[in-house]
């Protein structure tokens, strides 16, 4: 069992050593946090994806693209303030160093 920990262990390091795997996953973790964004705004104004869809003129299926993990579309930063209007917020925008840890309160705290 230890051989097959150091194994893992080994495997997890060249992995993240891997500078393709790494771009995937800063990508990825960008998709997230945005998506995370989109779901904190609409939470925090009470809407349904239906309702906040409503709002933007779009439709529910759209709003649900925004804030799944998958979406591979990057909404733009038109889309991103029309979500905020929609919302009754303003959308700031910030920079922080990549690996550093944002907590979901700072984002929500628009």
């Amino acid at each position: 069992m230890v051989t097959r920990m150091t194994d893992v262990k080994e495997t997890l390091q060249e992995l993240i050593e891997d500078p393709q795997l790494k771009q995937a996953h800063d990508e990825q973790a960008d998709i997230v946090h945005v998506a995370r964004l989109i779901r904190s705004m609409r939470a925090h104004a009470g809407l349904t994806q239906a309702q906040l869809a409503m709002a933007m003129q779009t439709t529910q299926s759209q709003i649900a693209r925004l804030e799944s993990f998958d979406n591979k579309s990057k909404p733009n930063l038109d889309t991103l303030q029309a979500v905020a209007h929609a919302c009754g917020q303003q959308l700031l925008i910030t920079a922080v160093p990549i690996g550093e840890v944002i907590e979901q309160t700072d984002v929500v705290a628009l």
